[in-house]
């Protein structure tokens, strides 16, 4: 069985004079159905082209050319792995991390004794 063709010629959010729909159903091997409906549609002269695609299935689909003379239509058929939902990371491991602390705590520790200094000092002029 092949696309419902579906027209629809009132306004629509695209801005487009007329549209054009297929409304296809995916079938995938474990016995799941997607509908997924790209859109053809006019503005003027200017040809609009919007594709539909089922993040599940990995399926895009949409128009590539229309012949009203002919009443035919070619479709574009596309897959694409379905995305995964975690986030990789990548461990790195570096050998002198121990030496970074330890120049870390040395500078904070400078720091420290640099304000007691200045704080006494105060107190000196005082």
């Amino acid at each position: 069985m092949g696309p419902e063709i579906l027209t629809r010629t009132s306004s629509n959010k695209y801005g487009a004079d007329f549209l054009v729909g297929a409304k296809c159903k995916i079938y995938t091997t474990g016995g799941e159905t997607f509908t997924v409906e790209p859109l053809f549609g006019q503005t003027g002269n200017d040809a609009l082209y919007i594709e539909d695609r089922s993040k599940e299935a990995g399926i895009v689909i949409g128009f590539v050319k229309i012949d009203p003379n002919e009443k035919k239509f070619l479709l574009a058929i596309g897959e694409k792995t379905p995305e995964r939902d975690f986030i990789i990371m990548k461990a790195i491991v570096f050998p002198y991390i121990n030496v970074l602390w330890l120049g870390a705590i040395l500078m904070g520790f400078g720091t420290f004794v640099a304000f007691l200094r200045r704080l006494k000092q105060t107190k000196d002029l005082k």
